[in-house]
């Protein structure tokens, strides 16, 4: 067949957020509240050359190369919602779109936006690209067809009148490298249907390389879990692991276009080659070969993984240790990691996530939390950790448990580590997903409580108190460091004190949230 298609995304997954660790979340802060002045200063587009982005996210460089080979190099092109209106003509069929939160339903930004009554940018840049797209087809008479994909789509499939709200064509759910090029043609003959749901899984042969550069150098190392965690959709997946030499062919591609970090995508980058899936120890040998291997590419200068569960650094510290010298870690090298810490209750542990400790038991996991955030310090990785709020279940105990253990980590870790100690803890919001996808979303505006609202003060508070102390640390451009840390210590403590007045409106006094202690 022969036709041509264009692949992109929403604006605030074509920023590289100016390279600030974890800004990446500030796409789901809300509209109203934060201006967009202010948001667009902080995330502008992807360097472009030629008009075509020089970086793209990793799932559309996917999608980008089955395609190409499918179609041809010509007939495919991977577009920024800036210019995309200069890409479409008469020969394109289908105008993919990539996303990840589009109806600002995912935890961080239902936290951030009061239960959605807000509008998080990552619904706000999602909706101006679709409604973008049906004005280019219906002014210029095209006949081009949308098509929505990537991790976001549970979001459009759960709301689907969405679809006809803004004019999308089709949704395609799953992973697809194996049966995309079929995808495509029906839905350019019209015989696809509207939902499409693919439901197996490629092999390892049949996940692509890449054929253009990633943003944040983001390249995946493997796919799936298997810690069996009842809320999270990442462990209905088939667990793979890619070979090295795939990976190190990615960074080669990277590294051509000038980006020289290496962001390792995992669920559980513990979880690399395991052998031991029954207490899901590591293995602590291919995680060497591994990073030694990413470390020691040819302009590779900084390497870090994307998530991990606190319990691995926890239950081998000797072994932690001869990692992070592989991926040659250091006080001006640091490692960053997202973990979830999810909950410091022992029983909502058992309840939904018993895995999640091993090789530890549940009832030890506020004692696997501090242990591993110390030997992750120790070793010059700073933990970014989630915590979530409205279990099914949850009693004000179940938060306190938490808010004791953050207390714990605040008090104690520099007790036995010094100024090594760092970490932050971001609230989210319960989602119900994979297992749970028959609970309730939860609703901060309706179902905070006087715990639930000491959690988040707590957090966030804990939050301010690391911009101070450690984010000119992070910030390496000499120019930006100033001004950034200014503009982030005065921003977070504005936040702070937002937060305590929403409390205060509420009957809370945010001061007692300190009175609760490990």
């Amino acid at each position: 067949m022969d036709y041509s298609i264009l692949l992109t995304a929403d604006k605030t997954l074509f920023s590289e957020y100016r390279n600030v660790p974890l800004l990446q979340f500030l796409g789901c802060a809300p509209a109203e509240k934060v201006p967009k002045v202010i948001f667009d200063a902080l995330s502008p587009y992807t360097e472009l050359q030629e008009g075509l982005p020089v970086r793209a996210p990793y799932d559309v460089r996917l999608v980008e190369s089955v395609l190409v080979d499918h179609l041809g190099r010509e007939k495919v092109k991977v577009v920024t919602p800036k210019n995309i209106e200069r890409y479409i003509d008469n020969d394109t069929k289908v105008v993919g779109v990539s996303t990840m939160d589009p109806l600002g339903l995912g935890p961080v930004t239902m936290m951030f936006t009061n239960g959605g009554r807000d509008t998080g940018y990552t619904k706000y840049y999602f909706y101006q690209l679709i409604r973008k797209l049906n004005f280019l087809r219906n002014a210029d008479g095209k006949r081009f067809k949308i098509v929505v994909g990537g991790p976001g789509t549970w979001q459009i499939e759960i709301r689907s009148k969405v679809m006809d709200e803004l004019g999308i064509d089709h949704l395609v759910v799953g992973e697809t490298e194996h049966v995309l090029p079929q995808i495509m043609d029906d839905i350019v003959e019209g015989r696809a249907d509207r939902i499409i749901k693919v439901k197996d899984y490629p092999k390892v042969e049949q996940i692509p390389l890449i054929k253009g550069a990633t943003l944040h150098g983001l390249l995946e190392v493997n796919r799936g879990c298997g810690r069996n965690c009842e809320f999270c959709l990442p462990n209905l997946r088939s667990t793979r692991n890619l070979p090295i030499e795939h990976i190190l062919k990615n960074i080669s591609v990277n590294v051509k276009y000038g980006e020289h970090s290496v962001w390792a995508q995992s669920e559980d980058i513990f979880l690399y080659s395991l052998e031991d899936h029954r207490y899901m120890n590591p293995n602590w040998d291919a995680l060497v070969e591994l990073f030694s291997a990413i470390t020691g590419a040819e302009g590779v200068k900084h390497t870090n993984p994307t998530h991990g569960t606190i319990s691995a650094p926890a239950s081998n510290p000797e072994k932690f240790k001869k990692l992070s010298e592989a991926m040659k870690a250091s006080p001006d090298n640091i490692i960053g990691l997202q973990p979830g810490l999810e909950t410091g209750s022992v029983k909502l542990v058992k309840k939904y996530m018993p895995r999640k400790a091993l090789p530890f038991s549940a009832d030890e996991w506020p004692e696997v939390v501090f242990e591993g955030t110390k030997v992750l310090n120790e070793n010059y990785w700073v933990p970014a950790f989630t915590a979530i709020v409205g279990f099914p279940g949850e009693t004000d105990d179940d938060v306190i448990d938490t808010i004791r253990l953050i207390d714990r980590l605040e008090k104690e870790l520099p007790e036995k580590i010094g100024e090594k100690a760092h970490w932050t803890v971001t609230v989210l919001s319960f989602d119900p997903l994979a297992a749970l996808a028959d609970s309730e979303f939860f609703d901060v505006e309706s179902q905070l409580t006087e715990m639930r609202f000491y959690l988040i003060y707590r957090t966030w508070r804990h939050t301010v108190l690391e911009v101070e102390r450690f984010l000119p640390h992070i910030v390496k451009n000499s120019l930006a460091k100033g001004i950034l840390t200014r503009f982030f210590r005065y921003g977070s403590k504005k936040v702070l004190d937002a937060l305590g007045a929403w409390g205060k409106a509420r009957g809370y006094d945010p001061e007692k949230a300190l009175t609760i202690t490990a």
